[in-house]
């Protein structure tokens, strides 16, 4: 860890934690492929308790059309703590509403992960 990240990444992770809201990420464990077959075995769904930051509208600048579009939302989670890394696909349950992440942005103070910028769609 670079001094930058030395003060940001914990300050990132204090934020979060203060100001955020509770939310499950699902992760899926123990994919596997088999070449002969072309098959892929579907492993087993973690669900992640986490704190994000709460959902607001995606601001204009980041709404493409493509990944994201009008109407999808962005939440921040920590970069440090985590046993998984936030990936599109991922399902994330707030309160009775599940979204699913469309992008990830990483957003970096030197070496180290601050926090992951994700931007979600119903």
């Amino acid at each position: 860890m670079t001094a930058l990240d030395d003060k940001l990444v914990p300050a990132a992770l204090a934020l979060i934690t203060k100001f955020g809201i509770s939310a499950n990420i699902t992760t899926i464990t123990g994919n596997t492929y088999d070449p002969t077959t072309s098959s892929t075995a579907v492993g087993t769904p973690v669900v992640n308790a986490v704190t994000i930051t709460p959902l607001v509208p995606a601001a204009n600048k980041f709404i493409d059309g493509d990944l994201v579009k009008v109407g999808d939302v962005e939440s921040f989670i920590a970069g440090i703590g985590l046993g998984f890394t936030p990936i599109p696909g991922l399902l994330v349950e707030v309160g009775s509403d599940d979204w699913k992440i469309v992008r990830v942005d990483t957003l970096s103070s030197g070496d180290s992960v601050a926090a992951y910028q994700m931007f979600l769609r119903k």
